[in-house]
């Protein structure tokens, strides 16, 4: 990532830490303890990618199927953003799917309204939203929206234009 120099040992820390709380090949995330939630497993699976998982990756595999099966949240922008980025990262036809159920869903609930809402989200009542409010899942909101422009594709070596649509 950004060539980044991060010590041997706290790369490793964390992979303890993953290891720690994942069930069924690190398929599966919980928060302190092993569970199978599907925000903790987002945000679990997005940082074995970060940490270097390959795509063919067992427990990647069978967490992703989940995490597309789950579809996107109605209530929990925390989960959508984390699980959007996982699916991006992934690409292929759970991408595509993933990515226009989570775009069309985003685009109907953003605030029409003639007044200072107009062009936000408050949808739910997930991780976050509740002290968060507005402000909070507008910024989720977006954040989702622009994943095609804030990182590079992890399981790709080279980026093509046509992968960041304007």
């Amino acid at each position: 990532m950004a060539y980044l120099q991060v010590p041997k040992l706290t790369v490793a820390k964390a992979s303890l830490f993953l290891d720690s709380v994942s069930l069924e090949e690190g398929a599966y995330y919980g928060y302190t303890t092993p569970g199978k939630r599907p925000a903790t497993t987002a945000v679990g699976l997005l940082c074995r990618m970060y940490l270097g998982w390959k795509k063919n990756e067992p427990g990647l595999e069978k967490g992703v199927e989940y995490l597309s099966n789950h579809g996107p949240s109605k209530t929990d922008m925390y989960f959508n953003y984390y699980a959007t980025q996982v699916l991006r990262h992934y690409g292929a036809e759970k991408w595509t799917k993933w990515n226009t159920e989570m775009r069309d869903w985003l685009v109907k609930e953003q605030s029409m309204a003639d007044n200072h809402m107009k062009g936000s989200w408050m949808v739910g009542n997930g991780h976050g939203a509740g002290a968060g409010g507005r402000l909070y899942t507008t910024s989720m909101a977006t954040m989702i929206l622009e994943v095609y422009y804030r990182h590079m594709p992890i399981y790709k070596t080279q980026a093509a234009e046509d992968d960041f649509p304007l």
